[in-house]
C-alpha cells in the first residue's frame, strides 16, 4: 500500500507541461517556491505535502521519502503503464 501511495503521488505531479518545467528548471516562481507547500501527512519516513495549483480546482501533491530499492526497480514500476 505504501508503494502505491508514493507512486500515485509521483504520477500525479507529472502532469503535462509540469514535468518539463521541473526538469529544465523553467517555470514560474510559484512552481519553484518551496514555501507554499503544506504538510498534510507524515509517517514512517514519508511526508506528503500539498498546495493549490494556479488555474485549477485540483491541488498538487508531492511525497518525500526514501524507497528501499534499486533506482532501476523504482523506474520500472513507474514506467509500467500496463501493470
Amino acid at each position: 500500500m505504501k508503494w502505491f501511495a508514493v507512486i500515485a503521488l509521483v504520477c500525479l505531479s507529472l502532469a503535462p507541461g509540469h514535468a518539463e518545467n521541473a526538469v529544465s528548471g523553467k517555470g514560474n516562481a510559484d512552481a519553484l517556491s518551496a514555501g507554499d507547500w503544506t504538510e498534510e501527512f507524515s509517517a514512517s519516513g514519508l511526508v506528503i505535502y500539498s498546495r493549490a495549483r494556479n488555474g485549477s480546482a485540483l491541488r498538487e501533491f508531492k511525497g518525500v521519502g526514501v524507497i528501499d530499492a534499486m533506482p532501476q526497480l523504482v523506474f520500472a514500476v513507474l514506467d509500467d503503464s500496463e501493470g
